[in-house]
């Protein structure tokens, strides 16, 4: 991380398309990826780095890696990320899964996961409610998950074709904060949506916590894209879906957003949602806090060396 003041290089938002959103953070030669099993440290030490550049949309309020790695292949080279071996998160996700199922009704449906990793998730949502699902991911490894007759998985990136499968439910969970296309990946699910209104739900990491609490740990090569609930609303509303919840779970770290597509979104605020100046201060204060956390570490560490 850089102790200098950050250039105010403009850039365009992904998220909008508006232009004139401005750097307010950096962090210098961050390894591209963070999430991947290697065999040795000589690999583990030829991973690319890349300095990450935070730029801050004042349209829309969202936040980006203007510097992410768009070409590099992240997720079929050893990519993991399961939770599933914990039993507080599943017990959080089993709960989380449940209240949406019963909200929705969704038994005996068609579910579609894009992102669904090695299926945990997609399996969890089929049993609970006896439905049948489609989970789409390029970094699936068949033999993860226990068999099960009512889920086919796709080795893929999601794209408009998928949308013949008519789903009921489309989820997504920690896979927006990879896609530097935002508007373009959310006009891809919308198109494929056509006259349909399945219910959606995706999760994300939550950006507010970040800002406040100076987690710049939770900043790193494999996330180009870091939303709050104002910013992913807005998202949302501009690419034709209707925000019907939003809510954070598991201790303020996860951003959930359910919603279908409409003709016309109704412009209603949800209560959790912040403006874009709102976000604006809490980045300003987050990029001066960290500098101020790190100088005093700095001084420590020497000190005990």
């Amino acid at each position: 991380m850089s102790d200098q003041p950050q250039s105010q290089q403009l850039s365009t938002c992904p998220a909008c398309t508006a232009g004139g959103s401005s750097d307010f953070f950096a962090i210098e030669q961050a390894p591209i990826q963070s999430v991947v099993t290697l065999k040795s440290y000589a690999a583990a030490m030829k991973i690319p780095r890349k300095d990450i550049k935070l730029s801050f949309c004042r349209h829309c309020g969202f936040i980006f890696n203007r510097n992410f790695e768009r070409d590099w292949d992240y997720y079929t080279k050893g990519y993991e990320d399961q939770q599933g071996f914990s039993p507080t998160f599943v017990k959080f996700i089993t709960g989380i899964t449940q209240r949406f199922i019963q909200k929705y009704e969704l038994y005996e449906k068609l579910v579609l996961e894009i992102g669904c990793g090695k299926g945990d998730f997609l399996r969890l949502i089929s049993e609970l409610g006896d439905n049948r699902g489609i989970g789409i991911d390029p970094s699936w490894v068949p033999g993860r998950v226990k068999e099960n007759a009512q889920l086919k998985f796709i080795t893929d990136f999601y794209n408009v074709t998928h949308g013949h499968f008519k789903p009921d439910s489309i989820v997504c969970r920690h896979t927006l904060e990879h896609i530097y296309d935002t508007n373009d990946f959310l006009h891809k699910i919308r198109t494929a949506c056509g006259s349909r209104k399945p219910i959606l739900l995706f999760e994300v990491p939550c950006v507010l916590r970040i800002l406040k609490d100076q987690a710049f740990w939770d900043i790193f090569g494999e996330h180009c894209a870091y939303f709050s609930p104002g910013s992913l609303a807005r998202l949302f509303r501009r690419n034709g879906f209707e925000v019907l919840d939003i809510y954070i779970e598991y201790d303020q770290q996860y951003l959930f957003i359910e919603a279908r597509p409409v003709e016309m979104p109704s412009m209603t605020i949800h209560p959790l949602e912040e403006t874009p100046d709102e976000l604006f201060q809490l980045a300003e204060s987050f990029a001066q806090r960290v500098q101020q956390q790190l100088t005093v570490w700095r001084t420590r560490l020497n000190e005990f060396k």
